[in-house]
C-alpha cells in the first residue's frame, strides 16, 4: 500500500469538466403559473391599499324615468350632470369616475328594482367593473306639473345604502325644471359629504 505524501489532501479531489456544473431543473407550468397569479395578488393588493388611502371614487349614473315622457325630453342624463358639476368641488376628498361608457348600452344585465334602483347584488357589480366605491344612482317621476327626483347613495363593496335623498317641487317651466336640478346637485352635495367618512366602512 503506498503511503501518502505529507503534501497530499486526506480527501479526494473531485474534478468537474466542462465548467458550467450540473444545470438546473427548469420551473414547471404549474409554478409559472403560481408566480405569477402571486404577483398579480401582490399588485392588486397595492391598488386597493391606494384607493383606500386616496380620494372616495364616486359614480353618478343617469337617473332612471318611472313615468311617462311620451313626445318629451328625458331629464334623467342633466339630473346626473347636474350632481356632477355640484361634486365638481370636492376635488381632493372625491375623485368623480366618467360612467358615460359603461352605461346600460354595455352592461345590459343591469337589473333594476320597481323604483328605479339597482339591487344590491348588480350595484357590488357595477362597481367592481367600473372600479368605484360609491355609487349615487337616483329616479326621478313627473305628475303633472310636479316633479319628484330621489337618489341613492351605495357603497358598492357591501352594498349597503349609506343614505337616501328626495326633492319634489311644482314647476311650470323650463327654468324651474333646471332650478330643481341645481337643488337636487346641492342636496346630493350635502349629503355626499357627511356620508364619507362610512364610505369605507
Amino acid at each position: 500500500k503506498r503511503r501518502r505524501a505529507a503534501h497530499e489532501s486526506p480527501h479526494p479531489v473531485v474534478t468537474q469538466t466542462g465548467g458550467a456544473g450540473p444545470a438546473e431543473p427548469l420551473p414547471t407550468a404549474a409554478a409559472v403559473a403560481s408566480e405569477a397569479a402571486s404577483k398579480e395578488k401582490e399588485k392588486g393588493a397595492a391598488a386597493a391599499r391606494s384607493r383606500q388611502t386616496g380620494p372616495i371614487r364616486v359614480t353618478v349614473l343617469r337617473f332612471r324615468n318611472l313615468g311617462s315622457l311620451v313626445g318629451q325630453i328625458d331629464p334623467g342624463e342633466g339630473i346626473a350632470e347636474a350632481i356632477t358639476v355640484a361634486l365638481d368641488g370636492l376635488r381632493g376628498k372625491i375623485l368623480l369616475l366618467e360612467r358615460n361608457q359603461m352605461e346600460e348600452v354595455n352592461l345590459p344585465e343591469l337589473k333594476l328594482n320597481q323604483e328605479g334602483f339597482m339591487d344590491k347584488e348588480t350595484a357590488a357589480k357595477y362597481g367592481r367593473v367600473i372600479g368605484t366605491e360609491v355609487l349615487i344612482q337616483g329616479s326621478f317621476q313627473r305628475i303633472e306639473n310636479t316633479l319628484r327626483i330621489s337618489a341613492r347613495f351605495t357603497r358598492v363593496e357591501t352594498g349597503e345604502v349609506l343614505d337616501t335623498a328626495t326633492v319634489t317641487r311644482p314647476f311650470t317651466s323650463a327654468k324651474d325644471v333646471f332650478d330643481i336640478h341645481d337643488s337636487v346637485g346641492e342636496l346630493v352635495r350635502e349629503h355626499l359629504l357627511k356620508l364619507l367618512p362610512r364610505a369605507r366602512g
